[in-house]
């Protein structure tokens, strides 16, 4: 798991932080001209000139017309993180079994700095894309993922985070109180599963499996998501968390006694 610890007291570089600002500032956008950039991020014109061309120097931006978007640059580095810290090859094989199996949306999440982060999604066959994406950082408490990681956590890593990014409200049905949090958390730490009752999203229910083959804390979690028109009832609290813990235990054990194999999934 990452360091959870709240940032030092360190005077941050304010160049690098404009860069972090204007590549920012360019997703948000989904792209634009420099006088667009400036106007979102604050800076001057001149000055979002100089950076815009500076990432694009680097292959992190790229100009089309005058028109700047972010450069796949940002995929190199992005399918190196995800191979480098798990076992890739193993959690693509056990995401794509348990959406043939169920045919609905899989997910697989880990956490980093406190917050849930989407690293790979496999649809089924009837599966429905929700509003997640892959990379997508999300708060721990809105998700089923995240609710199933945390269940991993001390109480103490657990309180940091709250600390930290407090508990805000996506649907009138996310927990935003620290006690309803934990009273939450004892109940999956005793039966193994989260749920995600329209928390997250209106419309959308989930249901989550920490993914823990050693002592220590989860290395993430394992998803499958769709509409709360058809995950309810016995499906979502019984059939699907069946399928989620027999793919789990499977890759578990497999992780246990063969390691943790460390490949891409090409």
């Amino acid at each position: 798991m990452t360091d959870r610890s709240t940032p030092g007291r360190t005077e941050p570089l304010k160049s690098v932080e404009t860069a972090i600002t204007v590549v920012e500032g360019l997703r948000e956008l989904d792209g634009g001209r420099v006088c667009e950039v400036a106007e979102r991020t604050g800076l001057a014109n001149s000055t979002a000139y100089k950076y815009l061309n500076t990432l694009r120097k680097h292959d992190f931006v790229v100009k089309e017309d005058n028109q700047y978007r972010l450069g796949l640059r940002f995929l190199t580095l992005g399918g190196y993180v995800r191979n480098a810290v798990l076992p890739a090859d193993r959690i693509w094989e056990t995401l794509k079994t348990i959406a043939n199996r169920t045919g609905e949306m899989t997910h697989f999440t880990t956490e980093e700095h406190g917050r849930a982060v989407m690293l790979y999604a496999f649809r089924g066959e009837t599966g429905v894309q929700t509003r997640a994406n892959v990379g997508q950082r999300l708060y721990m408490h809105q998700v089923a993922s995240g609710k199933a990681i945390l269940s991993t956590m001390s109480d103490e890593e657990i309180r940091t985070i709250v600390d930290r990014h407090g508990l805000p409200e996506a649907t009138e049905n996310t927990t935003t109180d620290a006690d309803a949090l934990f009273t939450e958390i004892e109940r999956i730490r005793d039966t193994g599963v989260a749920f995600n009752n329209e928390e997250s999203a209106e419309g959308v229910h989930a249901v989550s499996v920490p993914l823990a083959p050693g002592d220590d804390s989860a290395i993430g979690a394992f998803t499958i998501a769709g509409p709360a028109s058809r995950l309810k009832g016995e499906r979502l609290t019984e059939e699907l968390p069946a399928r989620l813990d027999e793919a789990v235990n499977e890759l578990e054990l497999r992780l246990r006694y063969e390691g943790n194999p460390q490949s891409s999934t090409e």
